[in-house]
């Protein structure tokens, strides 16, 4: 007797042992991770995925949406034109005399008519970007003929001119200029600029006083002159 209830303790002691065990097991819980998935839309779509992981922790999900949102620009019909109303390219142009011209466009990009009035800012940059002395002389010269400063009005898709010039290096001997790669031009009346590509060397002065960056320009045109 003694040796059967000594085998039922010890069964006892082995089956609490065992439940003991059992109970303090982590509970298998499932956590779930939204990811943004690409979309070449203006919307976005949103996928899921699922994971089976063994935490006594209970789990989040956030997700995170981001937007953009655009803001249009009015223009006044019949108001000056605005740089970011205009884009401006380099025309046709000529060489003669040891001088240079070149005509340059603005073109209306907006839907509304705007004018432009008076003569055009200048400034020469480098191919880095950095300015390079710049002399604007606002009129006429040998290279760039005279002509009235009038009102001109720019309808959607329309075009306006202006024309440059500047003295080459003839004449000048050994005497070397600084080259301009991108010139930025300012609308007349304005005090933004756009940028425009433009290879121009220009000199100035004389052998004995140099002034490089002497550019002549024209006020804005409703056309080119006839030889440009």
């Amino acid at each position: 007797m003694t040796e059967i209830k000594g085998l039922k303790v010890l069964a006892t002691l082995s089956l609490g042992i065992v439940m003991a065990s059992c109970g303090s097991a982590k509970k298998a819980t499932t956590t779930t991770t939204a990811q943004r998935s690409p979309s070449k839309s203006n919307s976005s779509a949103t996928s899921s995925t699922t994971s089976t992981t063994a935490t006594t922790d209970s789990s989040t999900t956030s997700t995170t949406t981001s937007s953009t949102t655009t803001t249009a620009i009015t223009y006044k019909a019949g108001a000056a034109c605005a740089p970011d109303q205009l884009a401006v390219s380099e025309g046709p142009g000529g060489v003669g005399l040891g001088s240079e011209t070149l005509s340059f466009t603005f073109k209306n990009t907006s839907s509304v008519e705007c004018y432009l009035e008076g003569y055009p800012g200048l400034q020469m940059l480098n191919a880095q970007g950095s300015t390079i002395s710049t002399q604007v002389h606002w009129g006429s010269s040998v290279s760039v003929p005279p002509e009235p400063v009038t009102k001109v009005a720019v309808s959607p898709g329309g075009s306006a001119y202006f024309l440059i010039g500047f003295a080459l290096g003839t004449g000048y001997g050994s005497e070397q200029c600084p080259t301009a790669n991108f010139l930025d031009i300012t609308p007349p009346n304005d005090q933004g600029y756009l940028k425009v590509p433009a290879t121009i060397t220009p000199f100035g002065g004389t052998v004995q006083n140099l002034q490089c960056g002497q550019i002549t320009a024209s006020p804005v045109l409703s056309s080119l002159p006839q030889g440009i």
